[in-house]
Order: C-alpha cells, then sequence, then structure tokens
C-alpha cells in the first residue's frame, strides 16, 4: 500500500492528480465513505467494451435530492449532472454511486495542486467537451455511511444478511470470538457479533442486530439493543443502551440510560448518567 500525502485538501479530483504518478493504466476511484456490493469485474468489462474515458457506477435511490443526480442516453452515455436537486428537478431516480473508473489522460485535465473536484469541475468540463463519459447502472447494495444514522442501518443490514455476500447469512446467526467468558444466566438474541475476549455477565441481556468488539465488559443485568460498541468498553451494571454506538475505550458505570446517543473514543459516564437521546459526546469526555 503507498500514501499519498495531501498538505492541504485538494477535493476528489485534485486528490487523485496528487497521486498521479502511481497512475500509469486505468483505475478505480471509490468514494471512502461508502459500502457497496458492486461487481468491479463486469464494471470494467463495461468500460472496456464501450472504450470509455471515464465510466461512473450509478445506483437507484428513493430521494435523489441529498446526493448527484445522473442523467443519460440510450446509449448509457452521460448527459447531465445535478448535485442534490430540487424535488421538481427530478427527472431520474439514478445517482452517483462514487466508484469510478478512469483513464489516465483524464489527469491532464485536472489543475496540479489545486482544489478540484471530479462531481462539480471535472466531469462537467468532460461532458461539455463531448468526451466518452459513460454510466456503469448497478442494483447492487449500495450504502452512503457518512452519518451516524447511516453507519448503524450498515451494520443491521449486515447483521440481518441484506448485506450480499459480506453480511451475515441469516437474520438470527449469533457469533462470539475466542476468548471471551459469558455467563450462563446471560440472553442473547440475534444478529449478535462479539469480538474475542469479551466478558458478558450474570443476567446480561443483548438484542440483535448487535456488535460488540474485541475486549469488551457487559456487566451483570446490562442490557444491549439493536447497538455498535466498539473495542476495549465496558457498559456497566444495569446500564441499558438502545440504538447507539459506543466508540473505542468508553467506560459507562452503573445505571446509565443511553438511547440514540453517540460517544467518542474515550467517554467515561459516571453512575446514572441519562444523556438526552441524540446527543452526540466528543471522545474523552467526562460525562456526570
Amino acid at each position: 500500500m503507498v500514501y499519498s500525502v495531501e498538505h492541504e485538501a485538494l477535493g476528489t479530483a485534485g486528490a487523485i492528480k496528487n497521486a498521479e504518478r502511481f497512475l500509469d493504466d486505468t483505475f478505480f476511484t471509490l468514494n471512502g465513505d461508502i459500502f457497496t456490493h458492486l461487481d468491479l469485474d463486469a464494471m470494467l468489462q463495461s468500460h472496456r467494451d464501450r472504450k470509455a474515458l471515464v465510466s461512473i457506477a450509478l445506483t437507484p435511490v428513493d430521494d435523489p435530492t441529498k446526493y448527484g443526480l445522473v442523467e443519460t442516453t440510450p446509449d448509457g452515455r452521460v448527459s447531465r449532472f445535478l448535485e442534490k436537486p430540487s424535488p421538481s428537478q427530478i427527472t431520474t431516480n439514478m445517482i452517483n454511486a462514487g466508484t469510478y473508473l478512469i483513464e489516465p489522460e483524464v489527469l491532464k485535465y485536472i489543475p496540479e495542486g489545486e482544489n478540484h473536484s471530479f462531481e462539480r469541475q471535472l466531469f462537467t468540463r468532460l461532458l461539455n467537451e463531448c468526451q466518452a463519459v459513460y454510466a456503469y447502472p448497478s442494483s447492487a447494495y449500495w450504502i452512503d455511511i457518512g452519518s451516524p444514522e447511516k453507519y448503524s442501518q450498515l451494520n443491521r443490514d449486515l447483521l440481518c444478511g441484506e448485506g450480499g455476500d459480506f453480511g451475515f447469512s441469516r437474520g438470527n446467526e449469533i457469533i462470539i470470538g475466542r476468548g471471551c467468558q459469558l455467563h450462563p444466566t446471560a440472553q442473547i438474541s440475534g444478529p449478535v457479533l462479539v469480538g474475542e475476549n469479551c466478558v458478558i455477565g450474570a443476567n446480561a441481556r443483548i438484542t440483535g442486530p448487535v456488535v460488540i468488539g474485541a475486549e469488551c465488559r457487559i456487566e451483570d443485568e446490562a442490557t444491549l439493543t439493536e447497538s455498535v460498541i466498539w473495542r476495549n468498553v465496558t457498559i456497566g451494571t444495569e446500564c441499558k443502551v438502545v440504538s447507539s454506538i459506543i466508540a473505542n475505550h468508553c467506560h459507562l458505570k452503573a445505571g446509565g440510560k443511553y438511547e440514540n446517543v453517540v460517544l467518542g473514543d474515550n467517554v467515561t459516564a459516571e453512575c446514572g448518567c441519562a444523556p438526552e437521546p441524540g446527543s452526540k459526546v466528543c471522545p474523552g469526555i467526562l460525562m456526570i
């Protein structure tokens, strides 16, 4: 793996220009905040068959107003981009899915050392010059995980068997990592994934979909429901955690109630803590 370092933000296209010295053949570019089961081999074959300069994966969504709408001609060429259209501007439910196949000669269109966007600048210029920019529509699983809500949804989908080959094969599996200690009275209802070397105490109740990272402690009579728990987290006695994301090295002391919250790394919550539902807590905070 080779890293291309940006000393200042260069945008989606500027970042690729910054790595130009490594790119001497057809290459994929994927946005970092998506998860997809897109068939890359099939997309590459389509790209080559059409002799495309750029191929852009498209996916259907229920509400295109949050994304970049992409219009195409009957032969599959991209004809127009429209970022975050208003409801009256919607002509298709197909959006830019954030996966591109690009020929190296495209890099000459990107200015060096400048912030430059694929979506708002480069692709529009290529269309204006009638270059071969093609769409690759796909109905494969796709999700933008740029928010805690979508991140939680991805975890639910994978655990419930809706994430293609990456997810559980069934929606009620319980997978326990090596070295875990489960009290005989603990109750676990799948789908649940527990990492290595976790401790789950007496009368603890875990109701999936739930993910628990390695080295966690779920203490006596704690309750976890539809949540994602990262590594080395302690959920104290009689704590209740519902629809939440708890990041690494958090310590939630006894009796707390956490509903639809996001806690950053290294948060400590004192006994009986009950943040407002929907709260997002920065790393390292002491909650009283």
